[in-house]
């Protein structure tokens, strides 16, 4: 959603950003919210889908290039698996939440730009940050955490 602590203005800095560097890239913010934010991001370039339905937000997903997880804090930033498990090289602006990403996965506002850079320009580059994606969730999916989920279980009732 669009709201303050999703990253709004880190989002509008890395748009203006990108604009400066003459990347002809779109930017596509995923979600709604308050009118305000929606058109401070619109002012800066960013295209703002509205709600969509989850279907139609994993639509967007796929439509896409890359996956950059711009909030501030989170509990786990659900569509950052979903982009990685839809084969969408992945990065996080760096936040404690990110913490247990591999290094390659997370940047800074000032260094996102750069990488949208060399994303658009290396396949090599995006191939590289989809597998570090894949890797750092590859535990992430239904079979691993009913493994998990059961293990637990007997540890608790042993």
């Amino acid at each position: 959603r669009v709201a303050p602590q999703k990253g709004v203005d880190r989002v509008v800095e890395i748009s203006y950003a990108l604009s400066a560097m003459n990347l002809n890239a779109r930017i596509r913010w995923v979600g709604g919210g308050t009118i305000e934010l929606e058109h401070r991001l619109r002012d800066s370039g960013v295209e703002v889908t509205g709600w969509l339905s989850h279907p139609d937000a994993l639509q967007a997903l796929v439509d896409s290039d890359v996956y950059l997880h711009a909030a501030l804090w989170e509990g786990f930033p659900v569509g950052l698996l979903e982009a990685t498990q839809l084969g969408l090289p992945s990065a996080v602006i760096d936040a404690a939440y990110a913490s247990y990403l591999p290094p390659a996965m997370r940047v800074s506002v000032e260094e996102a730009p750069l990488l949208m850079r060399r994303l658009a320009e290396s396949v090599e580059e995006r191939l590289a940050l989809l597998e570090t994606g894949k890797k750092a969730f590859e535990h992430n999916d239904r079979a691993s955490q009913v493994v998990q989920l059961n293990g637990l279980y007997e540890s608790v009732l042993a």
